[in-house]
């Protein structure tokens, strides 16, 4: 069904749903034949104008309206706060998926990342995302799985200590730095990436586990780049299933020299499948050159960066669809039980 059927239907049961309530809400002020029984059954002392009125099935006028506690009222009105009630709760019901425009490029907030971490240059970097559904670990033996005492690190851009993610080999005075983005790129590296381990070993095999498997993701790969010998680094980035064996993959251009048109630049990679079947994602460096480092940065875990939905085009939530639904229903079985 289309974005628009889909809506079709919320609206008709939306519609539906509010008619069936607010006919309730009439309907309480009116009294029928039947009520009147009833009334007289519960020993209601009437005046001769009420007898009159009830005798005739007619709507009462405002001075002359029952009292609001009578017992045929109040549970005609307890009715239909019931159905709104459990529309309302099935509507505001958690949903487990993340949203698609979520991009995690580990700059802090006030200076935290979502779980209240404060964020400090060479933390480990675990689960301080998993509140978007992800988690980060280490993966040397590819297994699928996160290695014990083995943490990605947050790295903060420039020469700030003595542990880097990347060299810069073209982008300072010098002629060599560290963590530093070509110029114009700056902003898209931003203070914090992530790294491995440690700093400039042979690539590093990072590992992103899912909470719930997701059909898209991106993400960057910085500096790219070789060496005078011919040696060149290169990274797969690999998509593991449901058994964590590899389904997709994409692989890297390959660096040739320093001044490769990788270095400090980002090199993006992603995926779109038809189906939510990815349930992990690893980076394996595959190249042959030594001393390289990781530095991982600006990741779209459900979607490619940049693709996702436009908000007047998007499909209502699930929860609140069902809320609809079952708003309508209500609605409609106390109608229907008069």
């Amino acid at each position: 069904m289309g974005v628009w059927g889909v809506w079709g239907v919320w609206g008709v049961w939306g519609v539906w749903g509010v008619w069936g309530v607010w006919g309730e809400i009439t309907n309480t002020f009116t009294i029928t034949m039947q009520e009147k029984q009833k009334f007289f059954l519960l020993g209601a002392q009437k005046s001769k104008l009420d007898t009159k009125i009830l005798a005739e099935g007619k709507k009462k006028t405002p001075n002359s309206q029952l009292c609001i506690f009578d017992p045929i009222i109040m549970t005609t009105i307890k009715q239909t706060l019931i159905g709104i009630v459990v529309a309302t709760s099935v509507s505001v019901l958690p949903n487990h998926s993340v949203n698609a425009a979520s991009l995690i490029n580990f700059e802090p907030v006030d200076g935290k990342f979502p779980d209240g971490s404060v964020a400090v240059d060479n933390m480990p970097i675990t689960n301080q995302f998993s509140s978007l559904g992800v988690t980060f670990g280490i993966d040397r033996n590819l297994d699928g799985l996160p290695d014990a005492g083995l943490f990605p690190r947050l790295e903060a851009v420039g020469n700030s200590d003595s542990v880097s993610g990347f060299q810069s080999r073209t982008r300072t005075g010098e002629g060599r730095g560290y963590d530093i983005a070509a110029p114009g790129f700056e902003d898209r590296l931003g203070s914090f990436f992530l790294r491995g381990v440690g700093s400039l070993t042979k690539g590093e095999s990072l590992l992103i586990s899912y909470t719930f498997p997701t059909n898209a993701a991106s993400a960057e790969i910085w500096d790219i780049d070789g060496r005078p010998t011919g040696l060149g680094e290169q990274w797969e980035v690999q998509a593991l299933g449901s058994d964590l064996s590899v389904i997709d993959s994409i692989v890297s251009p390959i660096g040739t020299a320093y001044t490769t048109p990788l270095d400090s630049l980002p090199w993006l990679w992603s995926f779109e499948r038809p189906e939510k079947d990815i349930h992990a994602i690893r980076l394996v460096y595959t190249g042959s050159a030594n001393s390289v480092g990781l530095a991982f940065d600006n990741f779209s875990p459900l979607a490619v960066e940049g693709s996702e939905p436009e908000p007047n085009t998007s499909v209502p939530e699930p929860t609140s669809v069902i809320g609809l639904l079952i708003f309508g229903a209500v609605a409609y079985r106390l109608r229907k039980g008069k």
